[in-house]
């Protein structure tokens, strides 16, 4: 499948948004609440349907946007929970 690269900048970014809150470097707790708000709205938009990026994109692709939505939060409680 052919990806946009609206879509593909969209994965990379929610997977260096997990990746940076499970990897415990921050030092701010401010920076760490404004990248976890950064992906709880992402998720909340997801789940209602409600984002209006999804729009602009096939199934095919809608699906993958949800999905990275999801790997990046399932990244980063698996981080939580195991470690």
């Amino acid at each position: 499948m052919v990806t946009t690269p609206v879509l593909e900048i969209m994965k990379l970014s929610l997977q260096v948004c997990s990746a940076w809150i499970a990897s415990g470097i921050a030092r701010d707790l401010n920076d760490v609440r404004r990248i976890q708000q950064l992906l709880v709205t992402k998720l909340s938009k997801v789940g209602q349907g409600k984002d209006s990026s999804l729009q602009l994109y096939n199934e095919a692709a809608t699906t993958m946007e949800k999905l990275a939505v999801l790997k990046a939060w399932a990244e980063v409680m698996l981080h939580v929970h195991f470690t």
